[in-house]
C-alpha cells in the first residue's frame, strides 16, 4: 500500500518535469524541420533523415497495417451483428449512422490506432533510446556536436505522426467498409447501408479526427524520447522506463481524447 502511494505521488512530481521536457523536445523537432527546410544541413543529412523516417514509417506504419485491418475486420462484424441488427429491431436503424460518427470517427479510429502505436512503437523507441543512452551512444553525440532533435527526435516523430494520421483513415475507412460488405450477410442492402453511414459525416467529423490522429501522433513519440533519454546507465532500467512510457503514454491519450471532445462540443 506505502509502495502503491509512493509511486502515485512520485508521478505526481515527474509530471511536470516530463512536460517541460516533452515541450523542449518538440520545440527542439520543430526548429530541427526549419533548418532542414532552410537548408542548414546538407544532402548528406537529409538523405540519412529520409531513410530513418522511411524506416520508422515501415515499422509503425506498414507493418501495423494487418493488425489494423484485422481489427477493423471484427469490430465491423461486431457493429453490424449487435449494434445495428439490434437497432433495427426496435426501429431505431436510422441512429446507426450517428453512432458510427460518433463512435467511430471521433472516437474510436483516432484512439485505439494510438492506443496500438503505442504498444508496438512507443515501446520500441523507448527501448532503443534507452540502450543507446546506457552504450553512451547518446554522450558520443553530444560530445561531437550532433543535435539529438536531427538525429532521434525528428525522424521518430515525424514517422510516427505520420504513420498514426494514414493509419487512423485506413482504419475507420475500413470499420465502415467492412459494415457494407457485411450487409448482405445480414439481410440487408449494401447501398441502403451506404447511404444510412454516409449521411450524417459532417467536416467537422473529418477534422476531428485529423486533430486527434495529429495530437496522438506528436505524443506517442514525445513521451517515448523522454523515458528512452532519462534512463541511468543500468540496464535493470530498461524495462522499468518501457512500461513507464506505456502507462504515460495511455493515460495522456485518454486525457487528451477527453480534452479535444470537450472543447469541439463547447
Amino acid at each position: 500500500m506505502i509502495q502503491r502511494v509512493s509511486n502515485i505521488g512520485r508521478f505526481v512530481l515527474d509530471l511536470p518535469t516530463g512536460i517541460g521536457r516533452g515541450s523542449i523536445l518538440f520545440l527542439g523537432s520543430i526548429k530541427a524541420f526549419l533548418q532542414l527546410v532552410l537548408g542548414v544541413y546538407g544532402n548528406g543529412v537529409r538523405k540519412w533523415m529520409l531513410s530513418v523516417i522511411l524506416q520508422q514509417i515501415y515499422y509503425t506504419g506498414i507493418q501495423a497495417l494487418t493488425i489494423m485491418l484485422a481489427i477493423a475486420s471484427f469490430l465491423s462484424l461486431a457493429l453490424m451483428g449487435v449494434g445495428y441488427t439490434n437497432l433495427r429491431s426496435v426501429g431505431a436503424e436510422a441512429h446507426f449512422g450517428q453512432l458510427m460518427r460518433f463512435g467511430v470517427i471521433s472516437e474510436l479510429g483516432p484512439l485505439l490506432t494510438a492506443l496500438i502505436i503505442t504498444a508496438r512503437s512507443g515501446t520500441a523507441v523507448t527501448a532503443e533510446l534507452a540502450a543507446l543512452t546506457i552504450n553512451g551512444e547518446i554522450d558520443a553525440l553530444r560530445v561531437h556536436g550532433i543535435p539529438r532533435s536531427i538525429y532521434i527526435v525528428l525522424p521518430r516523430m515525424f514517422g510516427v505522426w505520420l504513420s498514426l494520421l494514414v493509419l487512423s483513415s485506413l482504419f475507420v475507412l475500413s470499420i465502415y467498409g467492412g459494415c457494407i460488405f457485411l450487409a448482405p450477410l445480414f439481410g440487408y442492402h449494401m447501398t441502403e447501408l451506404y447511404v444510412l453511414l454516409t449521411d450524417p459525416i459532417v467536416p467537422q467529423d473529418i477534422l476531428l479526427l485529423t486533430t486527434k490522429s495529429t495530437v496522438f501522433g506528436c505524443v506517442i513519440p514525445l513521451v517515448a524520447i523522454h523515458h528512452g533519454l532519462k534512463v541511468k546507465r543500468d540496464m535493470r532500467d530498461l524495462p522499468i522506463v518501457s512500461s513507464q512510457a506505456v502507462v504515460v503514454s495511455i493515460m495522456t491519450l485518454f486525457v487528451l481524447d477527453a480534452v479535444i471532445s470537450l472543447v469541439v462540443l463547447m
